[in-house]
């Protein structure tokens, strides 16, 4: 069988694809007895494609040179002579 390495192949895509759904009711404007196609293919393009996340900018650094870190305050206590 030739075709054996397509089925393969295919499987494999199929396997790892997600499966998007559209209610195509008139909840989402779509009317049974005088469908909208525009919206209807607005619809199913939304499913197929959705957007894309916009990164959120970063905002860029100001600082001139390098920065030495602050030391945090500590709330130890002093150490205890066990000897004495």
């Amino acid at each position: 069988m030739s075709n054996l390495p397509a089925f393969v192949d295919l499987i494999q895509r199929v396997q790892r694809a997600t499966i998007a759904s559209v209610a195509l009711t008139p909840a989402t404007g779509i009317n049974p007895g005088n469908p909208d196609y525009p919206l209807l293919r607005k619809l199913v393009d939304k499913a197929i494609h959705p957007p894309k996340p916009t990164p959120k900018p970063t905002s860029p650094s100001t600082s001139t040179g390098p920065t030495t870190p602050t030391p945090s305050p500590t709330t130890s206590t002093p150490p205890v002579d066990e000897c004495a």
